[in-house]
């Protein structure tokens, strides 16, 4: 829903908001691994500077609080923003339209 919202409003960069991956099968995670997949990497990607950031990384959680980032998305995190990228975590849509807009 995020990525349609995003591609409706701003048609003209709409294809530089991408999501990560999905559920995969054993098979497939291997696959993609090799292939140098990297865990802990946000669900969302804007690739738009602005405000001082090179890019926007977003991680959806549920609304339910005990829902935390991982270890790997922690270290993550800690990596896109030493390297100039806003990183936020948003738990529902209107969540993720303010930290857009």
């Amino acid at each position: 829903m995020c990525v349609s919202w995003f591609r409706l409003k701003y048609p003209a960069i709409g294809k530089l908001l991408f999501a990560n991956g999905g559920a995969r099968s054993r098979t497939e995670a291997a696959i993609m691994k090799a292939e140098g997949v990297t865990a802990g990497v946000t669900d969302l990607i804007l690739l738009l500077g602005r405000g001082g950031f090179n890019a926007l990384c977003i991680e959806m959680k549920t609304i339910d609080r005990r829902s935390a980032l991982s270890d790997a998305q922690i270290e993550w995190r800690s990596l896109a923003i030493t390297n100039g990228n806003r990183h936020v975590v948003c738990r529902t849509f209107e969540e993720f339209q303010s930290e857009i807009r």
